[in-house]
């Protein structure tokens, strides 16, 4: 009986070895709101754990169940929001946790990266540190005809009829809300295309736009706040909206007709693939202004990432915006490359030297758009985001001259969105619903 106690539990510590772990690296900071005073030192501190596999593909490994690594050692860097090096070490792992400090002197991001090699991968652990944040403003002022220019290409679409397509459809429609495929008519021939949802109770309703992150994919309908609202989601490209995945993914693949297509153009302001899609939030707009069942004052702009920048875009190019919310928003801040800073998605300037694309740049920047924002924001950044870096879009938000503004930080998320936000923005939303109620 002794030996086969002894054997059990032999068994049980070694299924326990041979499960699956991966190796986290968790980064946190002195202050638990991620903000600092310029010349305040940040202290970070860092675990290296072993953790379980999560249960499902890209789920983030469970809390549970880990352990200090107590074997190996680990590099780190401390950057300005991974522009240039203030300071390198080394760390031998302990089973303890070790602490990096660092500072700046002036606005800006302070980023911590620690690097371990594991099998051949590469694991990163980030923390961030905001240093006066609110102080960032853009790297450069918006061209001075940027306004005149982009008065003209609203004429442009103007002398354009509408010529709006609806295609009911059955698999979305519910009792109580009425959805269609929707195609308007925008420059050159190209259309807008997306799903509108109408509330099927007569009544007048807000309306609100909302615009997808980057990429290509099959998209469906937007339902906000139980469906109170007349809805419009688009695609920003003049593609089917309803494809098989398959269709979607060869498209964007390397060497697909999309890959690429932020950059598509970027010579002259005149063929650049954004002033189509910058154009189709106006027309999509003329939309659901134009409903009867609209309720003649709320018109709210929302999305994340690219329809985050494009949700701080529509509010500064179409003055019947009446509100906008924009998580993590890309597409700002296209020339902090030149003075040293790091620039938003899609890292539009490839370089210092590229005059063309540089002009370009200040007619399709986030920033300069929110400059022109006189309606209420609210708008999120994660410090630790490396896609649309919190350095870009403190820099769009300090550019809001607005005080109907509010920023959300999240010292601890990269390029997602956090449920407090989502709990926030339906807020939000409300208060816009009800505020314009008669």
């Amino acid at each position: 009986m002794k030996h086969s106690r002894v054997w059990a539990l032999l068994a049980l510590v070694l299924s326990v070895l041979a499960a699956p772990a991966v190796v986290v690296i968790d980064v946190d900071s002195d202050h638990a709101d991620g903000i600092y005073r310029r010349g305040e030192t940040a202290i970070f501190t860092v675990n290296v754990e072993q953790a379980p596999e999560p249960a499902t593909p890209n789920a983030p490994p469970p809390k549970e169940g880990r352990t200090p690594l107590a074997e190996g050692s680990c590099s780190w860097t401390l950057s300005k929001d991974g522009v240039g090096s203030l300071g390198t070490g080394q760390q031998t792992l302990t089973g303890q946790p070790f602490r990096v400090e660092g500072r700046l002197d002036e606005p800006g991001i302070l980023r911590l990266t620690v690097f371990m090699k594991v099998a051949d991968k590469n694991v990163i652990g980030l923390g961030g540190a905001a240093y006066e944040p609110y102080e960032l403003r853009p790297a450069a002022p918006a061209p001075d005809d940027f306004d005149a220019w982009w008065d003209e290409q609203k004429k442009l679409l103007a002398a354009v009829p509408m010529n709006p397509v609806l295609t009911a459809s059955e698999k979305y429609s519910t009792d109580k809300i009425a959805v269609a495929q929707l195609t308007l008519a925008n420059l050159n021939g190209t259309s807008v295309r997306g799903w509108f949802c109408r509330p099927k109770e007569p009544g007048k309703y807000p309306a609100i736009l909302s615009v997808p992150g980057a990429g290509f994919s099959p998209t469906g309908p937007a339902v906000y706040l139980g469906g109170n609202w007349l809805s419009v989601n688009i695609s920003v490209h003049d593609e089917p909206i309803d494809r098989e995945p398959a269709w979607y993914q060869e498209r964007y693949a390397t060497g697909g007709a999309l890959n690429g297509y932020p950059h598509f153009g970027r010579e002259s302001r005149d063929s650049y693939y954004y002033r189509r899609v910058f154009l189709s939030f106006v027309r999509a707009i003329d939309f659901l202004t134009s409903q009867p069942d609209w309720d003649g004052r709320t018109m709210v702009v929302v999305g994340s990432s690219q329809g985050g920048g494009s949700a701080l875009v529509a509010a500064g190019l179409d003055p019947r915006v009446t509100a906008a919310s924009a998580n993590v928003p890309a597409m700002c801040d296209h020339k902090g490359l030149l003075i040293g800073r790091t620039s938003g998605w899609p890292r539009l300037i490839p370089n210092p030297n590229a005059s063309e694309v540089i002009t370009t740049a200040g007619y399709y920047d986030a920033a300069n758009f929110a400059g022109r924002i006189k309606c209420p924001v609210l708008v999120s950044v994660g410090l630790i985001d490396t896609t649309c870096p919190p350095t870009s879009v403190f820099a769009a938000f300090g550019a809001i001259p607005t005080t109907a503004k509010r920023m959300m930080v999240f010292p601890k998320m990269g390029h997602a969105m956090d449920p407090q936000f989502g709990r926030a923005q339906a807020e939000f939303l409300e208060a816009q619903r009800t505020a314009a109620a008669p």
